[in-house]
């Protein structure tokens, strides 16, 4: 059966959740029996919208509208960013989200996946007014989020004060500090050194690796970079220690050239200063359009989502595309671009410098014990490599892009967690139906579960017509109690115990005493009457057997009896 799409958004085929389910849909075929979990994958588990009031500076009352989607949480609590940007839309928080899961799971962390955004340009308000909003957004969001159930970190316009605000009006909230609530934070209020290069240094070490197994050489290569925030500037100064030449940057003020290869160091103290790119001397101007026709060995897409249109594809010089911005590729130009033999290093993998340096700084967090930075970028440097290591071998195994092995690995993580967890409340169970005895429905615990066999003592009502053997549970086990497949043992009920069998049938309850809760039986050999269970209520006490109850010793045991009384057309035994 076809399942709905959502009803509350209606994404297009280009879009970020529309780029989304695409991804998912190609990676259905390499998930085996897990596919039929896939269906979760589509669907955020948690979505919040929040309107956040504040009163700015000049006295009016301004409100803002904010999102946290938790995606998926079968591995871990959520994780994901918050960005500030006035064109930020549920949908696109909703893929985010959904690329924090895989994300996560590709480098095999124990998290799921989350995000949240406030529609706001952050660059025409005071900073007490962007306080006043950061506090308001986390006080409304303050049901869903906290150290082991939710923890933002910065994303795009954000940044460690903003995690500070953040960390201080939940913890003002909760009645202690709670510093594992945000990643992300300034280093003297739990933060992790490293951190705020980290998504820029996972740009380079993956794009390090991957240029090594084309036998592609590092010095002296052509980078362009799409972006020069946090992860653009970073991955930038990296590739130039590396011996490679930075040749064209764009950002939000303009596009820059070199073909000699910029000054990383000036142009990163020169956006300080500015705010842009636009103004670096050190370069010549040139047109938006043109930055995607530069000759370049590498490409770093490192600002926002869908920009890299299957029109721009075609014109790519690089060989190598490292996705530094989360969904920057756009399905149609993913086979654009696979199809010309350039290899795309996905976001889900690519930026993952981030996430695995926040759970650096959450474990840190937890232990209050902090690590140096020559630590974390080893550690860093190696989970980075492994995964890719791995997702390339899949790739490989199954003739697939990188992007396509990495949602496989990933997925496959995700839902072996969902199938193993199962769902809640279980599924309900059918009804046994055997003989007249047999209870018509399961109902819920209400006190200790008897099983007999109808024709097993004289005065139990008989079977008729047999149906077929009812097990109550699947898959049961080939061995007996006592140990030897197709034997049983007949038990007294003891007191103050729950260990009992039927005799001469093979049907066994463990005792409660040992410690083992399961049900256990063998079979063979298979009773040959009909077996019935209903459910003795604790609290109504077995009656003494009135003379027209029978009492027969037991074959197996003569110092036991058994007794049958049937009430309200319910028949229970006692062995």
């Amino acid at each position: 059966m076809s399942q709905a799409a959502l009803s509350f958004v209606h994404p297009t085929a280009d879009s970020p959740w529309g780029t989304y389910l695409s991804q998912v849909d190609r990676v259905a075929p390499y998930l085996g029996h897990l596919a039929k979990w896939i269906e979760t994958l589509k669907r955020p588990k948690r979505t919040l919208i929040v309107d956040i009031p504040i009163e700015l500076d000049n006295g009016t009352v301004a409100h803002f509208e904010g999102y946290r989607v938790q995606h998926n949480l079968s591995r871990g609590p959520g994780k994901g960013g918050v960005r500030y940007h006035p064109d930020v839309t549920l949908e696109e928080v909703m893929a985010l989200s959904a690329w924090m899961t895989v994300k996560t799971a590709a480098v095999n962390l124990p998290y799921g996946g989350a995000k949240g955004g406030i529609r706001i340009d952050p660059k025409q308000y005071s900073r007490k007014e962007i306080e006043r909003v950061t506090r308001r957004y986390t006080s409304e969001i303050g049901i869903i989020i906290g150290p082991q159930q939710d923890i933002p970190a910065p994303d795009v316009n954000t940044n460690g004060q903003i995690m500070a605000w953040m960390m201080d009006t939940y913890s003002m909230n909760v009645g202690g500090t709670a510093t594992g609530v945000v990643t992300g934070k300034p280093i003297h209020l739990g933060g992790s050194l490293g951190r705020v290069k980290s998504t820029g240094r996972g740009v380079f070490v993956t794009g390090r690796e991957a240029a090594r197994r084309l036998g592609m050489s590092l010095e002296g290569a052509r980078v362009a970079v799409q972006g020069f925030g946090n992860v653009g500037s970073s991955a930038a100064e990296l590739f130039a220690q590396a011996g490679a030449k930075i040749v064209a940057v764009q950002d939000h003020s303009g596009t820059i050239y070199n073909d000699n290869g910029l000054d990383v160091a000036a142009l990163t103290a020169a956006v300080k200063e500015t705010g842009g790119v636009a103004g670096f001397a050190g370069a010549e101007r040139m047109n938006a359009e043109e930055f995607w026709d530069v000759r370049c060995d590498i490409l770093v897409p490192a600002a926002l989502e869908g920009v890299i249109t299957a029109e721009r594809a075609q014109r790519i010089t690089a060989k190598l595309v490292l996705e530094g911005a989360n969904g920057p590729t756009v399905p149609t130009a993913d086979d654009i671009l696979a199809d010309r033999g350039v290899l795309v290093v996905p976001d889900v993998i690519c930026n993952a410098g981030g996430v695995t340096v926040s759970y650096f700084e959450w474990v840190q967090d937890f232990s209050s014990f902090f690590w140096s930075e020559d630590e974390i970028n080893v550690r860093l440097d190696k989970i980075m490599v492994d995964a890719l290591c791995k997702i390339w071998d899949t790739a490989d195994k199954h003739k697939i892009t990188l992007r396509t092995a990495t949602f496989a690995v990933a997925c496959e993580r995700i839902l072996t967690a969902r199938e193993e967890r199962g769902l809640y409340p279980d599924p309900p169970r059918q009804p046994l139906r055997c003989g007249r005895g047999g209870a018509s429905t399961m109902r819920a615990l209400r006190g200790p579960l008897f099983i007999r066999p109808c024709n097993a003592v004289p005065s139990c009502p008989p079977c008729s017509p047999p149906p077929p053997p009812c097990w109550p549970w699947p898959n049961p086990p080939p061995r007996s109690r006592n140990g030897r497949a197709g034997q049983c043992t007949s038990w007294c009920r003891r007191p103050r115990a729950a260990r009992w069998t039927s005799s001469p049938g093979c049907w066994a309850r463990s005792s409660r005493t040992a410690g083992a809760s399961p049900w256990w039986w063998t079979t063979s050999p298979a009773p040959a009457a009909c077996w019935a269970w209903t459910w003795r209520p604790r609290r109504r006490p077995m009656a003494t057997p009135s003379p027209s109850a029978s009492t027969a010793p037991s074959p197996s045991r003569p110092s036991c009896t058994a007794r049958c009384r049937t009430t309200r057309r319910k028949t229970w035994c006692r062995w």
